[in-house]
């Protein structure tokens, strides 16, 4: 009977030892969890203000190319522009491009935008005048009954009429309009 009693005793305090291990192996992982977050916290911090930093230095270094540029082209117009290659297709054309560009209105320029159905000689040289379209598109019905030179002479006339030459195109598709069934 003593000896079930010192057995229950020696049972007893493993039991409380195991319970006091365990608590202290809790308080020891809080511990390293809170210094863990702190750590966390910290690099949070040093990597915000880091950022925060690089923002700054991203934002003036706009500011000082967007003051360098603006001097630039203040300064010196044409250096602010793209350079061109006088190798570049069409570099010929550019000077006279920019200077009927410069001088054309923005309505101008709208309508330079639109490859019109052709209307006719007598609307086209009316259309040429208010809405300035960068071109007309013909197709099979505009030619029926229309002799080579009639076409020439319409089309000239349409051309002589607009300030900027038009675009003429055509969308036949190769069908034969006489095709007898």
């Amino acid at each position: 009977m003593r000896r079930e009693k010192h057995l229950i005793v020696l049972l007893l305090i493993c039991i409380i030892a195991i319970i006091l291990c365990l608590i202290l192996m809790y308080k020891h992982t809080i511990t390293i969890k809170n210094n863990a977050s702190n750590v966390v916290t910290e690099l949070n911090k040093a990597e915000y203000i880091q950022d925060i930093d690089d923002k700054k230095e991203i934002n003036m270094e706009k500011e000082n190319t967007e003051e360098e540029d603006t001097e630039n082209i203040q300064n010196h117009p044409k250096e602010g522009q793209k350079q061109i290659k006088s190798s570049e297709l069409f570099s010929q054309y550019y000077d006279s491009a920019e200077e009927i560009l410069q001088n054309m209105t923005l309505e101008e320029k709208v309508g330079q935008m639109f490859l019109a159905r052709y209307p006719g000689t007598y609307v086209a040289l009316n259309e040429i005048k208010v809405d300035n379209p960068g071109g007309y598109i013909l197709f099979a019905k505009d030619f029926s009954g229309k002799t080579k030179e009639t076409m020439l002479s319409e089309l000239s006339n349409a051309q002589s009429n607009s300030k900027i030459n038009l675009f003429l195109a055509v969308d036949e598709e190769g069908r034969n309009c006489n095709k007898s069934k």
